[in-house]
């Protein structure tokens, strides 16, 4: 009596996370034209990022300069658009891309491993399995302050944390107890 077969774990894809957390425009500096006037200014400062993110209160205060109240050159607007050109703005769309992937993916993930987790296989140790879902949303979480701190100062290279070894982990877990799932179906 009570012996029924058992579903095996549909064991999720976790390549695109692996994937997008590589991404080399995190490892980009991405800052404007070189061959620009005023990038040589740009550079001295060291900061491209607060150079942009200046530009938008130059908008609102031409004829003087935001910051030091003296009047403008005509054409500071735009040398400072033709530094933050097309490629710089692609690039930047590239960073927005490979986050909303990232979001997307992890999400999916974490969503199936709490399904997995709250399906009550009896062959996967929940508390060793929950501890390391546990950690992979800690490196994820860590992951999305790298992606704020890279869309503040896209100037600033950033590595992610590698999921890697966690998921391996997981994986190995769950392929261990499909092997269990299996064993015991065969023998119902």
């Amino acid at each position: 009596d009570g012996l029924i077969r058992l579903d095996i774990i549909n064991i999720p894809d976790s390549k695109i996370v692996s994937e997008t957390s590589k991404d080399q425009i995190l490892l980009k500096k991405i800052v404007g034209r070189e061959d620009v006037d005023v990038a040589s200014l740009i550079k001295r400062l060291g900061n491209s990022d607060w150079v942009k993110q200046g530009r938008e209160y130059l908008i609102h205060s031409e004829p003087q300069c935001p910051f030091c109240q003296q009047p403008l050159l005509s054409d500071i607007a735009k040398e400072l658009n033709d530094y933050f050109d097309e490629t710089y703005e692609n690039d930047l769309s590239a960073l927005k891309v490979a986050r909303s992937t990232y979001e997307i993916s992890t999400s999916k993930l974490l969503s199936e491993l709490l399904q997995i987790a709250g399906s009550g296989n009896r062959f996967l140790d929940s508390a060793a399995f929950n501890s390391e879902i546990e950690l992979i949303a800690q490196e994820i979480e860590l992951n999305r302050r790298q992606f704020d701190q890279k869309e503040k100062e896209p100037s600033t290279p950033v590595i992610l944390s590698n999921h890697d070894a966690t998921l391996n982990l997981i994986m190995k877990r769950l392929l261990a107890s499909n092997e269990a799932v299996r064993e015991h179906n065969s023998m119902v």
